[in-house]
């Protein structure tokens, strides 16, 4: 009997342990190289004893304990996406066996088997998305994923798994935030370019090896087909490889799928680059670009702009946005690289030139100047750049210094700053003869010097095209515009404005709308207008551009200039502002002026050509029954929507509410801070509104855990101007705040409105509860989260940047975890406040907090929240240990 009972128990005991979900083991280097292969990123970094965030980057392999046939995995990765490794024959991504955890949705890390098929990975089993991975299971806290699972060495599946008893090179990839649903393939293509394994392993390697370099598909580049099928230039003239030839480019572009090929190959160790400019100037130059890294082991591909000889990236969170297949390597001294890109403009991107157009090709050089994978170009060129003889486009199929026998070029040398500086150009040569200029004072000779402000157009029949010329000694702004009354409401304006910077000049195509000027194209602020240069020098903005005379393609705002209309001349001395947004600051400097009588583009007239004879100027005219309606649909639209229409009516009811302090009752009056959601099922949609005393920016935002990493932030925050509000999109990366669309930072949302009032912001917003479509950081508000509000008493900043300073009200998270849908009412009444507001994260409670207080702070914190264990998967009963 007793032994029937020890029996019994055992088998159960036995059953309980074969249901109990896997531990995470620990992650250890320790082992390392003698009975564990081992791969850290960046090479030298340690794991610290409060985790592993002193790596970007781990993988570890070993011989499962007491199963020779088995290998265990371990990888960690600091991305809220996924992270991966690879298993490859050859040191490339296709036909790769991964395996990869990646984060869904919901917050959960699954653990996937996959196979890359042409740089796209698939699921082996769409049904199963993990064969043969054994107790595996992943976590993700405070922004990294950490995952383990076991695996036959040999799965016996030939048609996707490799048999890692062969020789193999480990892939190594990730992706900081592309997550997928718990069945899909990975969704977002990596970020970083794959790592490779130089040396190939086995399962049963070990090692503790940080020799890995991208994959080496370093081939020299192919000269067939130079001036038929493709364009090519070199240099010295007839070289034919890498061997005798210093520089290489060649482009080759697929008329079918709408793309252009590049490679380069030269003798440098810092970076070799290619531009396309409408001009023989570096100013304005669409830059590609392929650089080492200062460590010398890599070699990156970057999209750049060129703003009056200092190279830019197009977006510095993305260094290779949008470009294609890109591959960089440092081979024998010699950079080589291959790239592609649309020949269209980059989506997205508004430094981005239209490849189908003929422009002047530049290739430039550095010898020496390296730089980190998310900067610029350092270093200036110290190879003089050159230039290929006459104008191109992507489909040019030209073989420049093919032979010694014909050198068909010298390189034609890039003009000195002073050959094409706008200071040098603009006179007063052919006023009221070639072209029609407006100045003053009247009689000023010198636009440069004696001119406080100069105007200039010239237009060409045969063109079809206009000219433009404009200084003045301001720096801010200055403008000018066509309208077909003498007054700014629906002016078709160009302006060209100074950057907070102090040194980049970027001219916008805009018009204006009771008053204020708004960007044709938000996401291309210049759209339509070509060969620009701009410039700020001695106090003054100067700039130049051309535009058609008939309305600009595709944009509605824009007038036909052949059509007499009034022009219309403004300016502002000091209102600056960045690319992506209108002229921000109204006029200060110059009053608006209107010239006398109404023009064409193909006029030539002359204002104010001799001294103490000035034939204008003439304030334009206010249309008074124009401002009376203006004024009366700004009183209609403030109605609509006040501060005071925000109130506390079906708090925890219709909607959720948190407020405090606890028992206030009026948002604008009593509350220092007021929340609420209310989500409409029927449409998906929930309104949020927001208010609280605050002079700088306010904001709330999902996540998954309790942390600011990794958050979906909406923020409404007070331009620099004191009245304008901004409601903007936006992650949380590792407590800073980047903007989900840098060109459109409200993007996804909608009914927005917002005001500062009485020393408040208060603002209301309408988002799907779902997942903002086409938004990667976008989460899905029907899911539990936690609910994390934040705010700063007075950092204001541009509608075109993210929140710019640190909250300065201490973040807090509502307690529990919620969706859009639910009805909470925290903090309702005075006598019976139901939190105190739980802070976001152990390390933001403690700054600022005065020594008196720490102790009542950490008691305030409680226990740090369990993330709870993420999606696991067991060993089948079936399958032998």
């Amino acid at each position: 009997m007793m032994l029937s009972m020890v029996i019994v128990l055992a088998l159960a005991l036995s059953s309980a342990l074969a249901q109990r979900p896997p531990h995470m083991r620990p992650l250890s280097l320790e082992g390392c190289g003698t009975h564990k292969g081992c791969a850290i990123f960046p090479p030298g970094c340690h794991l610290g004893p409060q985790g592993h965030e002193a790596c970007d980057y781990v993988y570890v392999q070993e011989v499962e304990p007491g199963n020779p046939d088995n290998i265990r995995i371990q990888l960690m990765a600091n991305v809220g996406g996924w992270a991966a490794v690879g298993f490859n024959t050859v040191p490339h991504m296709p036909g790769t066996d991964v395996v990869a955890c990646q984060l869904t949705p919901e917050g959960q890390v699954q653990v996937k088997n996959l196979h890359n098929v042409n740089h796209t990975n698939v699921v082996d089993n769409p049904e199963n998305v993990a064969p043969f991975l054994y107790d595996a299971v992943g976590h993700y806290h405070n922004g990294t994923i950490s995952c383990q699972c076991d695996r036959p060495i040999v799965t016996g599946n030939d048609k996707f798994d490799m048999d890692l008893n062969k020789a193999h090179h480990l892939i190594f990839a990730w992706n900081f935030n592309g997550t997928a649903p718990a069945h899909g393939p990975l969704m977002h293509m990596h970020q970083m370019k794959p790592i490779v394994m130089n040396e190939t392993v086995t399962a049963k390697s070990v090692f503790f090896n940080n020799n890995a370099t991208h994959p080496n598909n370093s081939r020299p580049i192919d000269l067939t087909g130079c001036g038929s099928t493709k364009g090519c230039s070199r240099a010295p003239a007839g070289c034919k490889s890498s061997e005798d030839c210093y520089y290489i480019m060649t482009q080759e572009a697929d008329k079918k799928a709408g793309v252009i090929h590049f490679e380069i190959d030269t003798a440098v160790a810092g970076w070799a680059a290619i531009g396309y400019n409408f001009n023989h100037t570096m100013n304005g130059t669409d830059v590609t670009a392929c650089q080492l890294t200062p460590e010398g082991d890599r070699v990156v591909i970057k999209k750049l702009h060129n703003i009056n000889h200092t190279n830019w990236l197009d977006n510095e969170h993305d260094p290779s946005h949008g470009l294609l297949h890109s591959e960089g390597h440092f081979v024998n001294n010699r950079i080589r690289c291959s790239f592609s890109r649309m020949i269209a403009p980059i989506q997205g991107d508004h430094f981005s030139r239209d490849l189908s157009k003929s422009s002047y090709i530049i290739l430039a050089a550095n010898v020496n100047g390296t730089a980190a994978p998310n900067q610029a170009l350092m270093h200036k060129h110290n190879i003089q750049p050159i230039i290929l003889d006459g104008m191109h486009t992507a489909y040019d199929h030209f073989n420049f210094n093919g032979t010694t026998e014909q050198v068909d070029l010298p390189f034609k040398h890039q003009p000195t700053p002073a050959e094409f500086s706008p200071m040098r150009t603009f006179d007063v040569e052919g006023c009221g003869e070639k072209k029609g200029c407006s100045r003053m004072p009247a009689g000023c000779k010198n636009p440069q010097k004696d001119c406080d402000y100069f105007f200039s157009q010239e237009a060409d029949h045969d063109t079809g095209s206009v000219r433009f010329e404009m200084s003045a000694k301001v720096a801010g702004w200055l403008a000018f515009g066509y309208n077909f009354n003498m007054t700014m409401n629906g002016t078709d304006v160009v302006g060209c404005q100074l950057e907070a910077n102090g040194e980049t000049v970027n001219i916008k195509n805009m018009h204006n709308v009771n008053h204020s000027n708004f960007l044709d194209f938000p996401e291309q602020a210049s759209q339509g207008l070509e060969d620009m240069v701009a410039a700020f020098e001695h106090g003054r903005i100067t700039c130049t551009f051309v535009r058609p005379v008939v309305p600009i393609k595709g944009d509605p705002y824009s007038r036909d200039l052949s059509v007499k209309s009034y022009i219309i001349m403004a300016g502002n001395v000091n209102g600056t502002a960045n690319s992506s947004v209108g002229l921000m600051h109204k006029h200060n400097g110059i009053e608006p002026f209107c010239l006398k009588g109404m023009f064409t583009a193909y006029d030539k007239f002359n204002f104010n050509a001799t001294e103490g004879k000035p034939d204008y100027p003439i304030a334009c005219a206010v249309d008074e029954a124009e401002k009376l309606r203006a004024e009366e649909e700004q009183a209609q639209e403030e109605e609509a929507f006040s501060p005071d229409s925000i109130d506390v009516k079906g708090c925890g009811t219709t909607k959720g509410c948190s407020r405090m302090p606890a028992g206030c009752k009026n948002p604008q009056e009593d509350c220092d801070y007021f929340f609420t959601q209310e989500a409409d099922h029927d449409s998906g949609a929930v309104r949020f509104e927001m208010s609280a005393k605050v002079s700088g920016w306010l904001a709330f935002g999902y996540n998954f855990n309790h942390t600011m990493n990794g958050t979906d932030v909406v923020g409404c925050q007070l331009a620099p101007d004191g009245e304008t509000v901004n409601v903007k999109n936006m992650h949380n990366v590792n407590h800073t705040n980047l903007l989900d669309f840098e060109n459109d930072a409200s993007h996804g949302l909608q009914d927005i409105t917002a005001f500062f009032k009485n020393g408040r912001i208060t603002c209301t917003f309408v988002r799907p509860a779902v997942g903002i479509k086409s938004d990667p950081y976008s989460r899905d508000m029907s899911v539990k989260s936690y609910i994390i509000m934040a705010g700063n008493v007075n950092g204001t900043a541009n509608s075109s940047v993210a929140l710019m300073h640190k909250h300065n009200v201490e973040p807090f998270c509502l307690n529990g975890m919620f969706t859009a849908y639910d009805k909470f009412n925290f903090n309702a009444t005075k006598e019976e406040p139901d939190y105190p507001l739980k802070l976001t994260d152990v390390e933001e409670a403690r700054v600022g907090n005065n020594d008196d207080d720490e102790d009542e702070q950490q008691m305030n914190l409680g226990h740090s929240l369990d993330t709870g264990r993420d999606h696991i998967r067991r060993r089948p009963a079936n399958v032998q240990k």
